[in-house]
């Protein structure tokens, strides 16, 4: 393997020492395949410039290779008793600009899982490797919130935010699916869609560009009852990559993403009945299917019993998808 470049991880948190520095970052190494050249998509995680100047990138800048990510926080959805959690957003950046949806994905000291569940959710086959049986179930736990796709983590968001107002409960399968209908019968995206086209030929014009991000940044912070920005929120809990993306980007992939999910929910009620089967498979975590019933077990991600681990008594319980966890 050939050292292709490295990757400054810089942190705030950390152990302060007395007769040194403080330690400020980690390195990421970055090895290749010699005589291939590498994979890299950079408009995966072009995050937002500095200033409004009409020469840069109309999605963003390359993020370079010094990323300032604050360490995994006490109490976060992120933490779990692991001593030295990744932070997802690390790892997200990587997969996304360095491997495609379909591409194997593996981490032979897989810890709490933060790798696996991010490449699950990235669409990406996976393996993860862990000798200690907690962490190896404190991952399956966490592999259990996360969908297999992002569209799919759309979803569910919106299920559960449309059908249980994102609390925990029991529905019938057909409230659920008259709830998701009345919702896609009264979504407006058309509208949006040509706004938003107009505005991105718009700010070809250099002089144009300025206004177009500051409108974008300015949207996608801001509460509104747009529902593109609704979705970006949903996506924020599962992908955090995506808060250092350019308002006008973060804008891009939620309406397509949203319009994917509409189309999902705007089938015949027996294929949504299907689609909502698969969906509770593949998040045991927070959702199941049983007695023509749907349950959101829980809204929290974080995990509750920390010192231990023991969430999954039996590994088999972790949705694999297209990956699967070795201990």
């Amino acid at each position: 393997m050939t050292l292709w470049d490295r990757i400054i991880w810089r942190y705030w948190g950390s152990h302060a020492f007395k007769r040194k520095f403080t330690n400020k970052h980690e390195t990421i190494l970055w090895f290749v395949k010699p005589d291939e050249p590498p994979s890299f998509n950079v408009d995966e995680i072009r995050e937002r410039s500095k200033e409004y100047d009409k020469r840069n990138n109309l999605w963003g800048r390359n993020p370079g290779n010094v990323w300032e990510v604050d360490r995994v926080a006490a109490g976060s959805t992120e933490q779990t008793s692991h001593i030295a959690v990744f932070p997802e957003e690390i790892s997200e950046k990587i997969i996304r600009s360095c491997s495609r949806p379909g591409d194997l994905v593996i981490d032979p000291f897989s810890g709490s899982g933060t790798v696996p569940k991010v490449a699950r959710s990235l669409g990406r086959r996976w393996i993860g490797v862990e000798i200690s049986a907690a962490y190896a179930n404190e991952s399956c736990y966490r592999v259990g919130f996360q969908q297999a796709s992002e569209v799919d983590s759309l979803v569910s968001g919106i299920v559960k935010e449309v059908a249980f107002r994102c609390r925990k409960g029991k529905l019938p399968l057909p409230d659920i699916i008259e709830k998701l209908s009345l919702w896609t019968d009264g979504i407006m995206l058309a509208p949006l869609i040509v706004e938003f086209e107009y505005d991105v030929s718009d700010a070809l014009t250099k002089a144009k560009k300025k206004n177009v991000w500051a409108k974008y940044d300015r949207r996608i912070n801001e509460a509104s009852d747009d529902p593109v920005v609704w979705a970006d929120s949903i996506l924020l809990t599962s992908y955090r990559n995506r808060r250092t993306l350019n308002g006008l980007s973060r804008y891009r992939s939620a309406m397509a993403l949203l319009q994917d999910a509409v189309a999902k929910l705007s089938r015949p009620s027996t294929d949504i009945l299907v689609y909502l089967e698969a969906l509770a498979r593949s998040e045991p975590s927070s959702l199941e299917i049983a007695d023509g019933h749907l349950s959101l077990m829980t809204t929290d991600r974080r995990l509750s019993d920390i010192e231990t681990g023991s969430h999954s008594e039996n590994l088999a319980e972790a949705p694999t998808g297209q990956g699967r966890l070795v201990f």
